[in-house]
Formats: structure tokens, sequence, C-alpha cells
């Protein structure tokens, strides 16, 4: 018996692989056996091809070939990151598994081995050669056309001058769509509540307190001038209010009396730049992605609110 993994993986549309040949062997070191790097299309040209498969096989054991399996991908990653090729490798689960159900009503309907395929590493016995499938769910959420002329024709005429500002966030927001990882989508919907904030002084006192500390810092010819220019820099965004600070008023002012994920519209700003914090400055353990799944559907409809909130009373007020 021997054992084989595999690891499936996606280039972002924009990048690629050069090379006219369908199969291409790797032999990375004396750790890792043979690997061949192929297309998830039977006979395509890895010149075509965006979705790829690298497999190694004839590992004595599941261990080894786990831990080449491991070894390979992390190689992988390193390496396409240095070749600026953007790439997914299933480091995070993508949720989609067929049910063992599903795999036996597979193996009846081809009269083959059947695993779960899908993104990322799989380990398995080599024999007998097994299929790989995986699951497919595309969701379309669509408004009827009455609905988008009920709104555009109040737009157009309650006209409202689009901002930097507003151009930028709306951009952003339209640019979440087309993000495929839910980590990067959910930045990036942040990032459009961050080019909306307006920052407002701090009061009086806490302004005179962080001018002193200013005032003490330039003083101090014991720190360097990169030091201090630092130093600086940081203690004059002290002057104004947090992000933090600055997206509850803009949550409460704009979208008070709403609710999402059973949270106020401060509160659930506050729990969605937690969550932003602790992905961007590396706090472990990290986010679970289904936490960030869940904040993410939600957000997106915060985000439009916020854009919008002059358009969402149309049916608030049809209701009246």
């Amino acid at each position: 018996m021997s054992y084989s993994f595999r690891i499936q993986f996606v280039l972002s549309k924009q990048k690629g692989i050069v090379s006219e040949d369908t199969r291409f062997q790797i032999v990375p070191s004396r750790f890792v056996l043979p690997c061949i790097l192929r297309s998830t299309k039977n006979d395509e040209k890895i010149n075509d091809a965006s979705e790829f498969i690298l497999e190694s096989s004839k590992y004595k054991t599941i261990e080894d070939a786990m831990n080449a399996g491991e070894t390979v991908k992390d190689a992988l990653a390193l390496t396409l990151a240095s070749l600026k090729i953007g790439a997914d490798l299933g480091f995070k689960p993508s949720g989609g598994v067929i049910t063992k159900e599903g795999i036996k009503y597979f193996e009846a309907q081809t009269k083959k081995r059947v695993l779960q395929g899908g993104l990322g590493l799989k380990v398995y016995e080599t024999e007998p050669t097994p299929i790989f499938m995986q699951p497919s769910v595309e969701l379309k959420v669509s408004s009827p056309i009455s609905k988008l002329v009920e709104v555009f024709n109040y737009a157009i005429e309650h006209p409202r001058i689009l901002t930097e500002k507003d151009k930028v966030a709306l951009q952003l927001f339209n640019t979440s769509f087309f993000e495929d990882a839910v980590e990067a989508r959910f930045l990036t919907l942040v990032m459009a509540i961050e080019v909306m904030l307006e920052f407002q002084p701090r009061p009086e006192i806490v302004r005179m307190h962080v001018n002193n500390l200013i005032n003490v810092t330039e003083n101090n010819e014991s720190i360097e001038k990169a030091q201090k220019d630092s130093l600086l820099g940081s203690l004059k965004w002290l002057l104004y209010d947090s992000i933090n600070q600055a997206g509850r008023r803009l949550a409460n002012d704009k979208l008070n009396g709403r609710s999402y994920n059973n949270m106020s519209p401060t509160k659930f700003f506050t729990h969605c730049y937690d969550l932003r914090c602790k992905l961007v400055h590396g706090t472990i353990p990290y986010p679970n992605p289904s936490d960030i799944g869940n904040a993410v559907s939600q957000l997106e409809i915060f985000v439009s609110d916020l854009l919008s909130e002059d358009l969402i009373e149309i049916e608030s007020k049809k209701n009246a």
C-alpha cells in the first residue's frame, strides 16, 4: 500500500505560468518525491490554465505523505508570492462538503472510487485510483426591475453630488463583490467605511494633554530624529478621535434605529473593527473564518446603507 498527496490551487486572473506542456515534473529535494504539475482539466496546456493540481505519490505511510504535502504546500505558497503571483491554495476551509451519501451516489454512477476534491491539500491511499469531486454552489441574489426603476427615479429626482470620499468608498464597496476570499472581502468593506469617516477634535482638556506630550517630545534631544518624528506623528493623531470613535459616530448619525446581526449600528461597527484589527495585526488566535463570514454578509448591508441612507428611506416613506 502506498499514499499520495495532491494540492489543488487557483491563480488570480491576472497571472499565469508559462509552459507549453500539459504535465510538468518537479523534483523539489530529497525530502519530497517527484511532483507533477498539471491543469485540473485533462490535456489543457499549463499556459492556458488557471486552476492546477500539484501531486506526488509512492509514499510508504500516510504520515510521510502528509508531511511531504505540507512541505510542498508551504513552499509553493512562498514561491508564488516571491514571483508576484496571487493564488488560493486553500489555507482556509471552503465550507463545501460532499456527504457520505453523495460520495456513495457518485461511486455508483461512475463505478470508481470517489474522494472529496476542492482547493488545498488532500492525502489519500494511491490505489485504487480515485476521482475527485467537489460541490459547486453559486448563489445569485436578484432585485426586480420595478424596484430598480423606483430607486433610480428617486435618485434622479433627488440628485446628490458625490464627494471624492463617496466615489472611493463606492469603488471599494463594488470591488468587494469580486473578492473570492472572505477575509479580503471583509477588509475591503471595512476600508470603504474608513474612507467615509470624518475625524473630529478631541475635547479641549485632552488636546491640551496631548500638546504637552508633543512639546516634551519635541524638546527631548536625547531621542534620535527618526524616532522623534515617528512619535510626533502618532501623537498628532491623538488630537483627533480614533477610527473606532469616528466609525461609531458615523453609524449612529446615519443608521440609528437599524439593526445588524441583532446589534445596534454602533455595536456592529465596533464588532467588525475589532475583527479587522485582529486580522490585520496578527492577533493569535486569528478570527475564525465562520466569524468573518457571518460578519461580512451583514457588513455588506451596513456599508450599502451608509452609502445610500437617503435612498433606503424610500421604503420607510412608503410604509409610513
